[in-house]
């Protein structure tokens, strides 16, 4: 059930991030038990990589459901075209621009009363074309997902390279089936810093609902 309140949001987010919370840290116990023992063993092997790849799961599911719900949010609350900041109109806009190019007549009289100042239109988006992570989530897609939505980004501009090399290409290169054994000290290492993230999405979101950051402000 999608969202209406902040504080249904920010509930909704906890439950998301706790399951999720609670996975990894199970199985980062594990590994840490294993690799305490011998760190070159098959099992302790297994873990890493099991790890690993399910780190960037958890990375990109999580991102995924906090932006969709940031969405649903959004579109429960109707805000005007007029009233919804930059980066929300632009989407919206460009919706019905890909609407336009389709032969869609109604699209076409909704931009021109925007333009003419004669619209009371409200906020429509497709999730799908925004909250695309192209099976990927590198910075970049990131970046352009939360740039749409008005959630700032320059907290990750520092994880850069944690999110493209240490999360989705080894994650990659486990998942297509090759010989890739991370050390269990760096996958470890690695989960704290997932979990931050993951934190840090939390925080940030909930931040933009409960200050109506999707609102334009002057």
């Amino acid at each position: 059930m999608a969202a209406v309140t902040d504080d249904e949001f920010e509930t909704l987010l906890d439950e998301e991030m706790g399951w999720r919370r609670i996975e990894l840290q199970a199985l980062a116990t594990r590994l840490q038990s294993e690799a305490n023992t011998n760190p070159t063993s098959p099992i302790a092997r297994a873990l890493t990589r099991s790890m690993s790849t399910l780190l960037y799961a958890h990375w990109e599911g999580y991102c995924k459901a906090v932006f969709e719900a940031y969405m649903k949010l959004i579109l429960k609350r109707k805000p005007l075209v007029c009233d919804a900041a930059d980066s929300l109109a632009v989407a919206h806009i460009q919706q019905l621009l890909r609407r336009i190019e389709s032969g869609d007549s109604a699209a076409t009289d909704s931009l021109l009363s925007m333009v003419r100042g004669k619209s009371s239109e409200r906020i429509r988006l497709n999730s799908e074309k925004i909250v695309d992570t192209k099976s990927n989530l590198r910075y970049r897609v990131l970046s352009d997902i939360m740039r749409s939505l008005n959630i700032p980004i320059d907290e990750f501009e520092l994880k850069r390279n944690l999110i493209d090399v240490q999360l989705c290409d080894a994650r990659n290169e486990i998942a297509h089936g090759r010989a890739s054994f991370p050390p269990a000290n760096e996958v470890l290492a690695l989960h704290i810093n997932v979990v931050e993230m993951m934190e840090s999405m939390r925080d940030l979101s909930i931040g933009q609902v409960r200050t109506k950051r999707y609102s334009w402000q002057a």
